[in-house]
C-alpha cells in the first residue's frame, strides 16, 4: 500500500493474463485446477486511473495432500 495515493482497485493477473479486479486486499480465484502451478501478480489502480508496476510474482501450487 502507499498512503500517498488513493488506491481504488487492484488488477489481478495469473500467468500474465488479466484474471479480474477487486477493491479488496484479497481475491478468490475460483477457476484453479488441482495439481497445477500458477504465478500471480497484482497492479494497483489509483482514483485518477494511474496503474502501478506489477508486483513481485507469487508462485502457487494447488495440489492434493
Amino acid at each position: 500500500t502507499d498512503d500517498s495515493i488513493d488506491v481504488r482497485r487492484y488488477r489481478v493477473y495469473r500467468d500474465g493474463a488479466h484474471l479480474g479486479s477487486t477493491d479488496k486486499s484479497k481475491y478468490d480465484d475460483k477457476t484453479v485446477q488441482l495439481n497445477t502451478p500458477y504465478v500471480y501478480t497484482v497492479r494497483a489502480v489509483s482514483r485518477d486511473g494511474d496503474v502501478s508496476p506489477e508486483s513481485e510474482p507469487l508462485s502457487v501450487f494447488f495440489g492434493k495432500f
